[in-house]
């Protein structure tokens, strides 16, 4: 019984040769899609001709033709517009199932780090093409409106904490003004009351000597 209960746990334990096979094949579907996304970043450095080539193709390019994130790269299966771009026969590429990058972690590295160097590319092509200029002058004046209601908030917070300020202040100063005050009349009352009854004293003594 223990014998059959070890020769399961083993059989269990020990994948076929057909998962094997199905592991090497997402891992090279991978690579072709990542080394393609390399490629494109490649040729826009080649050349201001590439350069203008790579631009239009990425203003052009759906995102399900041509992935910048990494949910469009695992659906990513159109190498069709990649065409434009690349002129050696594109080998097929198919969809990448759940998990399968976390499984290979190296090649997320590597993935991630093109899809980040696409997105800056996309950025920083118009502006050196002059491709897009209207499309690159909106999102400036996007990101400067933002920025501007990010500084029109922190000044009223600003303001509204020196208002805080100001009436602790003024709190604090009338508070002064009041003890300075009650000081001053509770001394005038002492010194009032000493007099008094020095005053007092002195009528008293006087008063017996009369009698003598």
């Amino acid at each position: 019984m223990k014998g059959e209960q070890s020769l399961i746990s083993r059989r269990k334990g020990k994948k076929p040769a057909s998962a094997y096979a199905s592991e090497d094949a997402a891992r090279l579907n991978i690579q072709r899609k990542a080394q393609l996304l390399e490629e494109v970043i490649d040729c826009a450095h080649k050349s201001a001709d590439d350069a203008v080539r790579v631009a239009l193709f990425l203003r052009n390019a759906p995102r399900s033709h041509f992935p910048r994130s990494l949910r469009q790269f695992h659906l990513w299966i159109d190498t069709d517009p990649l065409k434009a771009v690349i002129k050696h026969p594109i080998p097929e590429i198919r969809r990448i199932g759940n998990g399968t990058l976390s499984r290979n972690a190296e090649l997320r590295v590597r993935v991630e780090q093109a899809l980040s160097a696409v997105r800056t590319l996309e950025n920083n092509q118009d502006e050196a093409s002059g491709v897009d200029r209207p499309a690159k002058l909106t999102r400036e004046l996007k990101a400067a409106k933002s920025q501007i209601d990010v500084l029109e908030r922190e000044l009223l917070s600003m303001r509204q904490k020196i208002r805080l300020v100001e009436k602790d202040r003024d709190d604090t100063k009338r508070l002064y003004e009041n003890l300075k005050r009650k000081y001053r009349e509770e001394l005038e009352d002492a010194l009032a009351g000493k007099t008094y009854r020095g005053g007092a004293t002195v009528t008293r003594i006087r008063g017996g000597e009369d009698g003598h």
